[in-house]
């Protein structure tokens, strides 16, 4: 099966249809909400909105754009007004040094891990739904600008600025 079929099944009728969709999209959509919220549960609760939002309009779904665009650009409207309504304010807060007894290889990767969430926590939510979308859902520049409704060259500026602000926060002191 793929998208297309799956829509129409379920603009036939087929409801069960739907959830070879959310199947596909689940994970991919809980991360993308997480990296505007940085909260596990609220990332998990406005994904499960935005996918019943996208059924409840899948009506008005055009297909002239991906399936997948139409959906994330729902859940980062849905991410934008949980982030309104909860008037969150993220604290960063510091990494601790590595001491030298420290050295295990698993403890090295999670601290890194603790890192770059920190200097991922400090960047614009732009910045960082641009870097988690290329990097992890694998979006083109294209499909990115398409999403976030934003200029091709103001996507590119954004990414340039977001990995040369990572740099600068990831580097050794």
């Amino acid at each position: 099966m793929n998208d297309a079929l799956a829509i129409e099944q379920v603009l036939a009728g087929d409801k069960e249809s739907y959830r070879y969709l959310v199947e596909r999209y689940h994970t991919g959509l809980v991360r993308y909400c997480f990296s505007i919220l940085l909260d596990e549960d609220a990332a998990h609760d406005v994904a499960q909105q935005a996918f019943i939002n996208a059924y409840n309009n899948l009506q008005s779904y055009k297909p002239k754009y991906a399936f997948s665009t139409w959906l994330y650009r729902i859940a980062r409207n849905d991410a934008y007004r949980e982030l309104k309504q909860l008037n969150r304010r993220q604290e960063i807060t510091e990494t601790e040094d590595i001491s030298e007894q420290d050295v295990h290889e698993g403890t090295i990767m999670k601290h890194l891990g603790e890192e770059l969430h920190t200097a991922m926590a400090g960047l614009r939510a732009e910045w960082r739904q641009i870097l988690h979308l290329y990097y992890w859902e694998q979006k083109s520049y294209e499909e990115i600008a398409e999403l976030l409704d934003t200029p091709l060259n103001t996507v590119k500026v954004w990414m340039r600025r977001a990995k040369q602000q990572l740099e600068k926060e990831l580097q050794p002191v």
